[in-house]
């Protein structure tokens, strides 16, 4: 195992001691994403109590202690996709706490406010964008579009609960990246749907057909996504079994680095 591996790992074992919603296998691809080796800075979009946060900042701390992380969220948990707690207005003391108690405050650049006025201001080309905010189609979609101008060649745009029952992380996914000739490296870990940008819009027959192929089973989710999201009725089953026929495992940590690096 090599040592960029095994930090990884280590620090992904810290999601279990975390409060959000990650998962262990979502934890370890968030660690793995200061190790690109691209030009740019890293931009979180909804931080809530600072999990990925927490992950991005260890990883990036022990690479350099140079790098930022840009932490983008307004803590006012006023999207109908946010999640509910019992001290909504304690939230941005809640997540400050907790980069704290990590020792990570120094690591990060906390943008208090919306990722659409950040927008207005943002200057810097990224070499990884993660996008976590507001869960709804409009809201994904502002988010990928004011950023992505920004994206520099080879960079990694992520969106969580891709495979939820919110539907705007897929939507985006499906529509802005698999039917984009500037994605062809891309694919799901867990609900977290990623992709590598590319200014070059060449795409080979081979790279489209993995694409649509994605993207054909991603639209049979869909509907039943749909549905859940607006409180129809529905069949658990349906969505459980074409949910699991999405290929969505654990990255390969040395060989997805080796590949997503290899990029010029």
């Amino acid at each position: 195992m090599s040592n960029t591996v095994r930090i990884i790992k280590d620090i992904a074992k810290l999601c279990n001691s975390l409060d959000g919603y990650l998962s262990p296998k979502e934890a370890t691809f968030i660690a793995t994403l200061p190790f690109i080796k691209k030009e740019g800075e890293i931009l979180e979009i909804g931080s809530f109590k600072g999990k990925s946060t927490i992950l991005l900042a260890k990883a990036a701390q022990s690479i350099s202690k140079k790098i930022k992380i840009h932490a983008c969220d307004s803590f006012l948990l006023s999207q109908k996709s946010d999640p509910k707690i019992n001290n909504p207005n304690k939230l941005f003391d809640i997540f400050y706490n907790n980069i704290r108690k990590h020792k990570v405050e120094k690591n990060i650049t906390i943008h208090r406010t919306t990722s659409q006025n950040l927008a207005k201001k943002w200057t810097f080309p990224l070499k990884a964008l993660w996008i976590d905010g507001d869960h709804s189609y409009e809201g994904v979609y502002q988010d990928f579009t004011n950023y992505k101008i920004f994206l520099s060649e080879g960079s990694i745009v992520a969106f969580h609960d891709t495979l939820s029952t919110f539907t705007g992380p897929m939507r985006v996914f499906i529509n802005e990246i698999l039917l984009s000739p500037n994605f062809k490296f891309c694919g799901i870990t867990s609900s977290i749907a990623w992709a590598q940008y590319s200014h070059n819009t060449h795409i080979t027959q081979q790279q489209w057909e993995e694409k649509i192929n994605l993207a054909i089973k991603l639209h049979r989710v869909l509907p039943i996504s749909f549905r859940i999201e607006n409180n129809l009725p529905y069949s658990k089953l349906i969505y459980k079994y074409r949910r699991s026929q999405v290929p969505h495992k654990i990255i390969n940590i040395s060989k997805w680095l080796d590949k997503v690096n290899k990029v010029t």
